[in-house]
């Protein structure tokens, strides 16, 4: 682990900071993705998201500044890691479902 902390506002660069065990805070200009996989499978992480206009109205960029609250960020649980491989599993197994319908059209 090379850094403290990430800041992100990529779906894929959260989900390394999870997989790397990094603390991040998401940063998004819509609540989709992001919001989604912190809601479904790592909800300890919840304080971690934010809108774009959360993030400049709660000058989240001052608190970086705070040792305090740069050590409340999390890392994921244990435990959420599992529900989210269980996630990824149905999910694809609903694509190799259509997959397959498709191709016996």
């Amino acid at each position: 682990r090379a850094a403290d902390y990430i800041i992100t506002n990529r779906y894929h660069g959260l989900i390394a900071a999870i997989i790397a065990g990094t603390p991040a805070l998401s940063v998004s200009f819509s609540t989709h993705k992001s919001q989604r996989l912190i809601d479904d499978s790592f909800p300890s992480l919840k304080n971690q998201f934010y809108t774009v206009s959360d993030f400049v109205d709660n000058d989240i960029i001052e608190k970086m500044a705070d040792k305090d609250f740069r050590q409340s960020l999390r890392i994921a649980k244990s435990y959420e890691y599992e529900t989210c491989i269980n996630h990824a599993r149905r999910h694809l197994d609903v694509l190799k479902y259509i997959a397959g319908d498709i191709a016996k059209r």
